[in-house]
């Protein structure tokens, strides 16, 4: 089996690359053995619990994260947005423009140092503004007026390496409006996630 690299065909040997006896690309390095891996952000912080980011918390900030318990590196951060009413550039899926006014901010906390804010630390208030961080937009209209906004932020496309979370680090959401109105939210990550070498 083989890759494109560099406009030639590079074997997996000679990127450090295994396949699975599933067919999976395992990726292997000093790390150790890393597989595909998603999480979706919850308020757990482990990756389990509810994944729907739908409450009203407007009265104090609530935080969704993802705390590594290995090495994991990011390369994208995958938010969906869905609501059963028309998606205006203002408005925040479909909530009227000017409700969501404290925006949905994005952090990374190393373990046992101070929180880092990513993104300049923008404040996402409305539709149009993931376009200042994403090409990669889109909107799915279903059946009626059920409609689905998929941002897909490719941190590796973007800037050429990986989010790298070494275990204990945290990458966190941060929410404090309202965003009960929505009919789902979610936010997932897609990276690899390494073990410890096998011993041999």
């Amino acid at each position: 089996m083989s890759i494109i690299a560099n406009g030639r065909s590079a074997s997996l040997k000679e990127r450090n690359v295994l396949v699975s006896e599933y067919g999976e690309v395992i990726t292997s390095s000093a790390s150790g053995i890393g597989l595909p891996t998603q999480f979706f952000l919850t308020q757990t912080g482990d990756g389990t619990g509810d994944c729907k980011i739908t409450g009203d918390y407007s009265a104090s900030p609530v935080d969704y994260y993802y705390q590594a318990a290995s090495k994991y590196d990011i390369h994208q951060i995958l938010i969906a947005i869905t609501d059963d009413k028309a998606f205006n550039q203002s408005d925040y899926g479909g909530i009227p423009a000017g409700t969501v006014v404290n925006g949905i901010k994005f952090f990374v906390q190393p373990s046992g140092g101070p929180e880092i804010p990513l993104l300049s630390g923008k404040a996402f208030t409305a539709n149009y503004e993931w376009l200042a961080v994403s090409s990669n937009v889109y909107l799915t209209t279903f059946a009626g007026l059920a409609q689905t906004m998929s941002i897909v932020f490719d941190v590796t496309s973007g800037y050429g390496i990986p989010l790298v979370l070494n275990a204990g680090d945290r990458i966190i959401t941060r929410f404090n409006d309202d965003f009960s109105a929505l009919t789902c939210q979610s936010i997932g990550l897609r990276g690899i996630k390494y073990f410890s070498n096998p011993a041999p």
